[in-house]
């Protein structure tokens, strides 16, 4: 009765996690702030408090319980305390931000997946290539029209905010796809016409929307996860042994060549986005240098990019570099942005995880499967080079999932418990686990009730909104992005003290442009022109080549009778370049030609009464 009572929730615990992980990236709910993120976190973190309740239930059913670590789920297991130990001593103040949600649901996705029998493992592939087809259908249906695209200047986007994080999960799921039906009669004995027919399809959508998405990361990742496929399949690898000194030095040269070749022609494709990315490199290493052993703290890039951004700026007046300097808070590069907020101790436990995935031990059986969730990573790995999926739960749900798996069917054991400690470990883990995510309906009421404000405040309703981000602050008062809206919203209420209080917090959470002018705006409101200057001054260093900071500037000196500062200012304007011509900069540039005339004139009458 008992194995009857396990099997059964077993299948249960595994069906829900096939659903997370194959519908959660479609899911969105427009009534819900920051949609593309927030509805995908709050769908996976519903679904794994169901699967974690099946799992308990069907583990204190189960007389058979062990835990076993591999090597892989040593690392991880390190890693992730190394993450939340220096996430909480370098800003203890910073609280659980929405990547810190993510990261307490990929945990229990993790231990989920470790709980399921081996023959499970395919249909997990399976359910990531039914995901690529999904998104694919859902690109098709926008590239038709019939479909909306989820951002006003981009007709693709999928389920996602941009095309960018829409073009990384296809090449994940592309790359899986791809595998799978070059081995789907290897890869399974049951069921090979429903591997091949789903992966085919995932994979022809992926190969239709990638080239219109127009992502060089990703057909850079897509490239390097198939050639690793190419390579395994035609045993490229004992060809090359078998070649002679000459061919070999050949064949090296000629894929440096290729590589060489390839990054050339990325960067003239976007030459200015490129040299934008660039610029952001070079701001990310001088964070990097100010705390080289531990970083600035998970998930704590963005509190630390635009001010240094702004030092940089104030430093070395590049103008060059004016133009290409914009509001952000990735540093485009995963490897940079993690050594940036962890620091040397957290890329060389990174590094053992690479060398634990490298050094990977399986079973002969399990060879195919190892290969596939390899290909998998690289190419994510690959994309991540130059974007920034760590940002994207859909993208790092799949990346786990092989993880997962790897860890699932590595050979090497590093310890194991038996029954009477594994039970309560196991439940221990589990019950931590439910307890994080059954705060989906919390977040829910958090993300509904910014909703609301930010519709009131867009129609002008600054009074009417302010109950409902009071009401939305208790669960979202650690997110950057909703801290700086309220902030924004009380100053244009006239609320200055309070605007001012909000605004602080958001700069330890998030810092940037708008930030920077709110707070400038809630100074001149309470008349504190030199704090309003000072703020005003920060966001224009922050994006040199923005003219709004600069009228601000203007306006605030003309007010506080500043005249030759005013001025000074209104002839900067006049002299600064266009980056992307507008309504707004021209009236700006009306603006300083405005004053500068006034100035004039009442000179004019001062000299000749």
């Amino acid at each position: 009765m008992k194995i009857r009572i396990v099997s059964l929730f077993t299948g249960m615990t595994f069906i829900v996690v096939c659903i997370l992980i194959a519908i959660v990236p479609t899911i969105y709910m427009p009534y819900l702030a920051d949609a593309t993120q927030s509805t995908k976190l709050i769908a996976s973190l519903f679904l794994l408090a169901i699967a974690t309740g099946l799992c308990l239930i069907r583990t204190l059913c189960n007389d058979n319980i062990y835990i076993r670590l591999s090597a892989l789920d040593t690392c991880l297991l390190l890693l992730f305390i190394y993450l939340l130990l220096n996430r909480f001593i370098s800003a203890p103040h910073a609280g659980f931000s929405m990547q810190l949600y993510e990261l307490t649901a990929l945990t229990a996705l993790y231990i989920l997946i470790r709980t399921f029998p081996t023959e499970y493992l395919s249909y997990l592939l399976l359910a990531i290539a039914l995901a690529g087809g999904i998104q694919g259908l859902h690109g098709l249906l926008q590239l038709s029209g019939i479909a909306p695209s989820l951002h006003s200047s981009f007709p693709v986007t999928g389920s996602f905010f941009n095309p960018g994080p829409y073009a990384g999960f296809m090449v994940v799921t592309g790359i899986l796809a791809s595998g799978i039906y070059l081995y789907s009669n290897e890869l399974t004995s049951k069921r090979k016409s429903l591997f091949s027919y789903i992966s085919l399809a995932a994979l022809i959508s992926a190969a239709v929307i990638l080239p219109a998405l127009r992502s060089r990361a990703a057909w850079i990742g897509f490239a390097v996860g198939g050639m690793y496929l190419l390579a395994y399949r035609y045993n490229i690898r004992n060809r090359i042994a078998c070649m002679s000194v000459p061919g070999k030095y050949f064949a090296g040269v000629s894929l440096l060549i290729l590589l060489a070749a390839t990054l050339y022609g990325a960067y003239g494709y976007k030459k200015q986005s490129a040299d934008g990315r660039m610029l952001i490199y070079q701001v990310s290493l001088g964070i990097f240098k100010q705390h080289p052993l531990a970083g600035v703290g998970f998930d704590r890039f963005g509190s630390f990019y635009m001010d240094a951004q702004a030092g940089m700026f104030r430093e070395t007046a590049n103008i060059s570099q004016f133009q290409l300097a914009d509001n952000t808070c990735y540093a485009f590069s995963e490897p940079l942005h993690f050594l940036v907020e962890n620091g040397i101790a957290g890329m060389l436990l990174l590094l053992a995880l690479f060398i634990a995935l490298v050094r990977i031990m399986v079973a002969e059986q399990h060879i195919l499967i190892k290969q596939l969730c390899l290909s998998v990573l690289l190419a994510g790995f690959t994309f991540g080079l130059f974007a920034y999926p760590s940002y994207i739960l859909s993208i790092k749900i799949i990346m786990i999932t092989t993880l997962a798996i790897l860890a699932h069917i590595e050979k090497n054991t590093v310890y194991r418990v038996n029954a009477n400690v594994a039970v309560p470990a196991l439940l221990t883990c589990l019950v931590a686990a439910a307890s994080g995510v059954l705060l989906s309906a919390h977040l829910l009421m958090g993300f509904r009730n910014w909703k609301l404000a930010r519709n009131s405040y867009e129609n002008g309703l600054y009074e009417e909104c302010m109950a409902e981000y009071k009401a939305a602050y208790p669960v979202l008062k650690h997110h950057g992005d909703f801290l700086m809206q309220y902030g924004k919203a009380l100053s244009m209420a006239g609320k200055y003290d309070e605007a001012i209080s909000i605004l602080e917090q958001a700069r330890r959470q998030l810092n940037n442009t708008i930030i920077e002018t709110a707070l400038g705006d809630s100074y001149k409101g309470k008349k504190d022109y030199r704090a309003a200057e000072r703020a005003y001054l920060q966001a224009e260093n922050m994006v040199p080549g923005r003219f709004y900071p600069a009228y601000l500037l203007m306006r605030l000196y003309d007010t506080a009778g500043q005249k030759d500062k005013a001025l000074q200012k209104a002839e900067e304007i006049l002299s600064k370049s266009i980056k992307v011509p507008s309504k707004a900069v021209e009236e700006i540039k009306a603006a300083a030609h405005e004053l500068i005339n006034s100035q004039k004139t009442a000179s004019t009458l001062i000299i000749h009464p």
